[in-house]
């Protein structure tokens, strides 16, 4: 008997059409999740930079309409972050983060300008809200008055929502307060004469820190800075400046010292941490025997 085909075109049809359906709903699967992660990417760029821009504005809070305590007595800044009644001080516009801080007027307007702040030139609604825990706080007295001045060191917490979306990121960044010493110099010569500044018998220069203890404890072998409007004139053998030497005018050596310069200074930098700047000329003080040189070192 023979046998017939009728039928066969109708399956083949229908594997065909069932194939070309399986890949029209991955491309179109494919693409819906390519839009997914796109949107995504999207919010949470937007909701960064959002976040960012909460931990600029506590920032400037901080540096503008911060009103620092006058009295420092119930804190302890000998923890880090530093606490007010055994908690860490803490300003907070952030829902669910408690504020502990000693004055309410100071909290209240740290939360009136930083708790669901909108942010604006975006397609979407998004908002900040923030936190600022004081991590270090040391107490300075102002150079000519008796007024005691912290200095703190704030970080940040910004954390940003963009709209209905799950969207949410959070930011940190610390902000730091420094002081500046009066007095950069461990010594300084004002005159513009010869001679006005004299080293010898293994004189040194450094630093330390009186706030932190005596010198035998803070002792730095850094920051012993020396200076001169005038002439610098070093004799001997053995001294040692912890720091930069800022010579404005001359330079000499004394007729017993048989360095050149740049050996001399080379003898100043044998302590690794010392940093040496000077610039050498003739001298308008030269002993018998000076080196003279014209250059920098």
């Amino acid at each position: 008997m023979l046998q017939t085909n009728k039928g066969a075109a109708v399956v083949i049809a229908l594997l065909s059409l069932l194939i070309l359906a399986t890949l029209g709903a991955s491309v179109l699967f494919s693409t819906q999740a390519e839009i997914t992660t796109t949107y995504n990417f999207k919010r949470l760029t937007q909701a960064r930079y959002a976040a960012e821009a909460g931990a600029q504005s506590t920032a400037n809070w901080l540096i503008y309409n911060y009103t620092a305590p006058t009295s420092f007595a119930s804190y302890d800044m000998t923890k880090s972050p530093v606490e007010y009644s055994g908690q860490p001080v803490v300003l907070s516009a952030l829902s669910g983060v408690s504020a502990n801080y000693p004055d309410s007027a100071v909290q209240t307007a740290f939360n009136t300008a930083l708790q669901a702040q909108p942010v604006s030139g975006m397609d979407v609604s998004s908002a900040y809200s923030t936190t600022a825990t004081l991590q270090t706080m040391r107490v300075v007295t102002v150079f000519g008055s008796a007024t005691l001045v912290p200095l703190q060191s704030w970080l940040i917490r910004s954390q940003a929502t963009v709209g209905s979306s799950q969207a949410r990121v959070e930011v940190t960044t610390t902000i730091e307060r420094f002081g500046s010493p009066v007095f950069p110099y461990a010594a300084f010569a004002v005159s513009a004469t010869c001679h006005s500044l004299q080293f010898g018998g293994g004189a040194n220069t450094d630093s330390f820190d009186s706030t932190l203890g005596t010198y035998a404890t803070t002792q730095q072998f850094s920051s012993g800075n020396v200076g001169t409007n005038g002439n610098s004139e070093w004799q001997h053998h053995g001294n040692l400046w912890d720091g930069i030497v800022a010579v404005f005018n001359d330079w000499s050596l004394s007729s017993d010292d048989r360095l050149d310069p740049k050996q001399r200074c080379l003898r100043l930098r044998r302590n690794r941490h010392a940093r040496v700047r000077a610039v050498i000329r003739h001298s308008c003080c030269a002993k018998s025997g000076s080196s003279h040189h014209n250059s920098k070192l």
